[in-house]
């Protein structure tokens, strides 16, 4: 997931996680996201998107940037 979401040059931040799923905040440009919906719709199966939240952006933290991720 994260391969993928550096070509688009968007930015995961993971949200929730257990034993049979993985939510992530994904942040970027909306075109950009659609995309990475996309490429991760089509697999590997176990990587399918079911289910897509938009989130208002007063609720989501800041995302890191490059240099803070050590990039």
């Amino acid at each position: 997931m994260d391969a993928r979401a550096r070509l688009l040059d968007l930015v995961l931040r993971p949200r929730r996680s257990g034993p049979d799923r993985v939510e992530v905040i994904v942040d970027g440009e909306d075109a950009l996201i659609g995309m990475f919906e996309m490429a991760c719709s089509l697999g590997p199966i176990d990587c399918l998107v079911l289910d897509v939240a938009e989130l208002a952006e007063a609720s989501v933290p800041p995302p890191a940037t490059r240099e803070e991720e050590g990039a």
